[in-house]
C-alpha cells in the first residue's frame, strides 16, 4: 500500500483510506489533538461541486465516496469533524444553508455535523480542494519543499557511491628484506651431503 508522506493516507487510487491522528505530522501534542477538530470543505471536497453558480446554493451535489468514508472513519474513532464552508459566510442565507447541509449530512454521513466558516486555535487540519499547504515558518509550499528534497535525493542517486581512491606507494605493504646466506651456511655437494666448497 502506498501512502501520502504528509498525512499517512493512501495515495489517490482505489485502496480504502486509512485513518491517522489529526495534527501528528505538524507535531501537535496528543492532548491538544484530542480536544481539537478537523475541518472538511463541502463543495468539491466532500460533495461533488455544482458548476452552475446561479443555482448551486440551492442544492448540494452527490457525495464523493472516498472522502465520505474517510470522514466516517474519523467519526467512528471519536474525532470531532466540522463542515467548513463559505455557504454559511456573510451575505448568504445562513439558516437555509444550515438546514440544507444538515439534511445532506444525515443522508450521507449518518449524523448532522457542526458547520462553520471560521478557523480557531482548536482546528487541527483543514481538508479543502482550494488550499495550498505551506511548510510552517518558511514561506515555501509543501510541493516546493518536497521538490527540493527530491532534487537532493536525485543528485545523490546520480552521483553514485563515493569514488574509491587508487592505492598509492604509501598504501602498499612493506616488502620483505632479501634473504642472504649466513657466513656459516654450508653448500650441498654432488652426493647430496653437505660439505665445504673444497669437497665439490
Amino acid at each position: 500500500m502506498t501512502h501520502d508522506p504528509l498525512h499517512g493516507i493512501p495515495a489517490a487510487d482505489d485502496e480504502a483510506p486509512t485513518t491517522h491522528r489529526p495534527g501528528e505530522y505538524l507535531g501537535i501534542p496528543r492532548e491538544r489533538a484530542a480536544s481539537g477538530w478537523i475541518g472538511v470543505d463541502l463543495d468539491g471536497t466532500l460533495s461533488v461541486e455544482d458548476r452552475d453558480w446561479t443555482t448551486a446554493e440551492l442544492r448540494i451535489g452527490p457525495p464523493i465516496p472516498k472522502m465520505v468514508e474517510r470522514v466516517k472513519g474519523w467519526l467512528a474513532d471519536g474525532k470531532r469533524v466540522k463542515i467548513f464552508t463559505a455557504r454559511v459566510g456573510l451575505g448568504n442565507n445562513v439558516d437555509d444553508q444550515m438546514a440544507l447541509i444538515a439534511v445532506w449530512c444525515k443522508a450521507h454521513l449518518g449524523q448532522v455535523l457542526e458547520v462553520t466558516c471560521a478557523k480557531d486555535y482548536a482546528m487541527l487540519e483543514l481538508w479543502d480542494d482550494r488550499c495550498v499547504q505551506m511548510q510552517t515558518n518558511t514561506g515555501q509550499t509543501i510541493v516546493e519543499h518536497i521538490g527540493l528534497l527530491s532534487g537532493v535525493v536525485a543528485r545523490q542517486t546520480m552521483a553514485g557511491p563515493p569514488a574509491q581512491s587508487s592505492p598509492t606507494a604509501a598504501d602498499a605493504p612493506p616488502e620483505a628484506p632479501p634473504q642472504t646466506k649466513s657466513a656459516g651456511a654450508r653448500r650441498m655437494g654432488p652426493s647430496g651431503r653437505s660439505g665445504s666448497p673444497d669437497h665439490f
